[in-house]
């Protein structure tokens, strides 16, 4: 199949198929419930739109990229989406690897015009089986041989030579410089700045910083801020701790004053309440370049009130920023795998290496317990020297040796 039936127009198979569905809409998500045959199924118009209003609009955004996309693709290749088998769902796993450009046939969909990453297969997939479980069907994720088929394509990748890339851990330094290249005179500018000082402060995943509203913002004292994380990865929620910047008790000096993401978020705030949008909606809202200069206070730009920024623009400028800041590369020029996941692996990272322990991290980051997933975010520069295991070993070898000399032992 190539890109066109899976990008672009619907392919014409007999049957109608609508090229985007709306989560709202009678064949999006959800079911009408109000308009099913069967009263038993029927709930009032009220319930079902607070059930559809408690999905965030990550969510949303995600679930209408992935469900349609599979839904063209099903009516592309004669197989029924609703439900499907393991074979189709099987099928459709293998299918990303041969994938063409809608806008180039001859050049592969992926990145780089490569197959599809497997981290991209395995959203596409997880987001297609949730909306299966909302539709009353059974989740095909973890039948036997959709999870060897994923395993296959992971293997098929690493054969190709396509290995999985892992975002870099940012330094705070290089997180700093990556706050400080945002033009603080246009309302754009002063709301990445906040949310990338927010990122550096906490590292949530983007989706959960883009579902941040106001009211998930609570200022125990003007210098310290609990960020409520309302719904995380599996539905569970949690309270990140952020203090201010301030100065050290011993040598007075503070670490970077200028990209305090207390004082950044705040002025986001102000500059919103200056523009009279009204508190309690999304934290980051959508900005247009241009409009009328906020009266009083200089900056250029037009704030789209109610409109939340999505996680899509949110990582085009993570990315402006990275190469502006110069921190996409190394120092040989090499590029680096810089992505919104890296404040998130630079916030384990650089955590562990300050010496906190990381079960002391998993209630903000949001692993469970016992996961060993945490630990794949701890991507430590620390191994040389007295951060070697073997130097350790040795050094620990010389110490046994001489106290067993003092003691008279051989």
């Amino acid at each position: 199949m190539t890109g066109p039936a899976l990008e672009g127009e619907v392919v014409e198979t007999g049957r109608a198929v609508s090229p985007r569905l709306d989560i709202k809409g009678p064949s999006g998500l959800l079911p009408r419930y109000a308009d099913l045959p069967d009263p038993d199924d029927r709930v009032p118009v009220d319930v079902d739109e607070a059930l559809r209003d408690a999905i965030p609009q990550n969510t949303r955004d995600m679930i209408d990229w992935a469900w349609p996309r599979f839904v063209r693709w099903c009516a592309a290749t004669g197989r029924e989406h609703d439900p499907p088998t393991i074979g189709t769902i099987r099928t459709f796993i293998w299918a990303h690897l041969t994938w063409t450009s809608r806008k180039d046939p001859t050049r592969l969909a992926g990145r780089g015009g490569r197959p599809y990453a497997y981290a991209t297969v395995e959203t596409a997939l997880g987001l297609v089986c949730m909306v299966l479980k909302w539709r009353g069907y059974p989740s095909p994720w973890g039948h036997p041989g959709v999870q060897a088929q994923l395993k296959a394509y992971d293997k098929k990748l690493r054969t190709m030579g396509i290995m999985p890339g892992e975002a870099y851990a940012l330094t705070p330094d290089e997180q700093a410089a990556m706050v400080r290249t945002r033009d603080m005179g246009q309302v754009a500018g002063v709301r990445d700045a906040a949310a990338l000082a927010l990122h550096m402060a906490t590292g949530v995943r983007a989706a959960e910083l883009m579902g941040l509203d106001d009211g998930d913002l609570e200022w125990v004292t003007p210098t310290r801020l609990l960020v409520t994380v309302r719904v995380g990865k599996g539905g569970k929620s949690r309270k990140i701790p952020v203090e201010a910047d301030e100065p050290d008790d011993e040598t007075g000096e503070a670490w970077a004053p200028d990209v305090d993401p207390l004082v950044l978020v705040s002025e986001w705030q102000d500059l919103k309440r200056a523009r009279g949008i009204p508190t309690g909606g999304p934290l980051f809202l959508e900005c247009k370049v241009g409009g009328k200069r906020g009266e009083g206070k200089g900056h250029t730009g037009v704030i789209v009130a109610g409109k939340r920024m999505t996680t899509a623009a949110y990582d085009k400028m993570h990315r402006r920023a990275a190469r502006k800041a110069g921190v996409d590369v190394d120092a040989d020029g090499k590029p680096r795998h810089v992505t919104t996941h890296s404040q998130r692996a630079a916030y384990i990272t650089n955590a562990t290496d300050a010496g906190v322990p990381v079960e002391r991290l998993r209630p903000f980051t949001g692993h469970s317990p016992n996961s060993p997933v945490i630990f794949r975010y701890v991507r430590s520069g620390k191994r040389w020297g007295e951060h070697n295991p073997v130097v350790q070993i040795r050094r620990a070898a010389v110490q046994r040796r001489r106290r067993q000399t003092r003691r008279g032992v051989a």
